[in-house]
C-alpha cells in the first residue's frame, strides 16, 4: 500500500471537473453517512483535492480505518428484558476472564458469540437447542439489557433473527447461555483465546 502525506500531489478524474487533473492530499473535515443522508463530519481526514475546484476527489486507502471508526461509532439500540441471573452470568464470565472493564466486555462476549454463529452456519442448529437449557426455564425477565451494535454486527443479528426465526430476546438468551457454557463451565475451547483478546480490550 502506498501511504502518502499531507501536501503530496497525484492525478486523478474529477467529477465535476469531467477530466483528469491535479489534486493534493490535505487534512479535511469530511461528511459522511448511509445512502440516504450525511450523519457527521469524519475530522481531519486525508483526502485527495481537485486543485482545480476544490473538491475531495479521492480517498486513500490509508484513510478508511478512520471512516470505518466514524461509522460503526453510530451503533444502533438494542433493549431487551431478561432474567437477573442471566446479565450475572455475563458479569461473571468478564469477571473470569479478567477483563479490565467489565461492562465493555459482557457486550463484546454477546457480540463475539453472535458473529460465530453468523460465521459458521453448519453451528446455528445449536441456537434453539440453547434455549432448552435448563437456565431459562421458569425465570421472570426483571431486569434490562442495554447494547448498543455497530452497523455491521447489527446486520448480522437481523440475519439470525430471520433466518433462525428468533425473537432478540430468544436469540440473546441463547447467546448467554453460550457464554456460560464457553466461559463458565470449565469445558470451553474458545476460553483461553477470549481470555487473551478481555486482556488487550
Amino acid at each position: 500500500m502506498r501511504i502518502v502525506k499531507e501536501g503530496d500531489k497525484g492525478q486523478a478524474i474529477c467529477e465535476d471537473c469531467r477530466k483528469m487533473v491535479n489534486l493534493t492530499y490535505m487534512l479535511r473535515d469530511t461528511p459522511y453517512g448511509d445512502e440516504d443522508q450525511e450523519i457527521g463530519l469524519i475530522k481531519e481526514l486525508l483526502v485527495g483535492v481537485c486543485d482545480e475546484c476544490g473538491e475531495v476527489i479521492v480517498t486513500p486507502p490509508q484513510s478508511t480505518p478512520k471512516i470505518r471508526d466514524a461509522l460503526t461509532a453510530h451503533r444502533k439500540p438494542v433493549e431487551l428484558r431478561l432474567p437477573r441471573h442471566l446479565i450475572d452470568i455475563l458479569n461473571l464470565a468478564a469477571t473470569k476472564l479478567e477483563a479490565e472493564n467489565p461492562s465493555a466486555m459482557t457486550s463484546f462476549l454477546l457480540r463475539y458469540f453472535l458473529h460465530f454463529y453468523f460465521e459458521h452456519r453448519e453451528k446455528r442448529k445449536e441456537l434453539k437447542k440453547l434455549l432448552s437449557h435448563e437456565l431459562l426455564k421458569d425465570a421472570p425477565a426483571s431486569s434490562r439489557l442495554s447494547l448498543k451494535l455497530g452497523k455491521r454486527i447489527y446486520g448480522e443479528m437481523t440475519f439470525l433473527l430471520k433466518e433462525m426465526d428468533l425473537s432478540q430476546s430468544e436469540l440473546v438468551k441463547a447467546l448467554i447461555v453460550k457464554v456460560h457454557e464457553e466461559i463458565l463451565s470449565e469445558k470451553s475451547e474458545e476460553f483461553e483465546k477470549l481470555k487473551s483478546i478481555s486482556i488487550a480490550y
